[in-house]
């Protein structure tokens, strides 16, 4: 009966990671892939006598400290279905305007093609969805697109 015992603990995949050593790997790969790390559980191993503090994680807490990281300011941008099918057809109805508005002539849009095509697609938007956008939210959206920015 014992050799059975033996040969289930044989073919266990090897556990010999404990939750600890996880945490503390995981604030090592956070720091070299620059993302902050846990501060709560990086104070709790920096507490515990039993890890040697490494020289990234020096660094990160000396840049910490001395103000170089910076922290992300304002309201996370929610990315919902129902925004980004909203961004996406402000994108192609913009795309679909613009090639218009440089067709037309200098004296007929009185502006650029880029502004006159944001005029364009914020009238269409709003007889379209009965809502109202400003010019400025809709450049937003589109430049976005153009530089590859969130």
């Amino acid at each position: 009966m014992s050799s059975k015992v033996e040969d289930r603990d044989a073919s266990a995949p090897p556990n010999d990671i404990s939750d600890e050593d996880q945490e503390w790997f995981d604030i090592l790969l956070a720091i070299e892939e620059g993302r902050p790390p846990d501060h709560a559980v990086l104070a709790k191993h920096l507490r515990s006598s039993k890890y040697v503090v490494e020289q990234p994680v020096l660094d990160y807490l000396a840049d910490h400290l001395g103000g170089k990281i910076k922290r992300k300011r304002g309201r996370p941008k929610d990315e919902t279905v129902e925004r980004v099918l909203r961004d996406f057809r402000i994108k192609v109805l913009y795309a679909s305007i613009l090639p218009e508005m440089r067709k037309l002539p200098r004296a007929k849009r009185r502006c650029t093609p880029t502004q006159a095509a944001l005029r364009e697609t914020v009238k269409r938007l709003a007889a379209e969805n009965k809502k109202h956008m400003s010019i400025g939210a809709v450049k937003r959206i589109v430049q976005s697109a153009r530089t590859g920015g969130k």
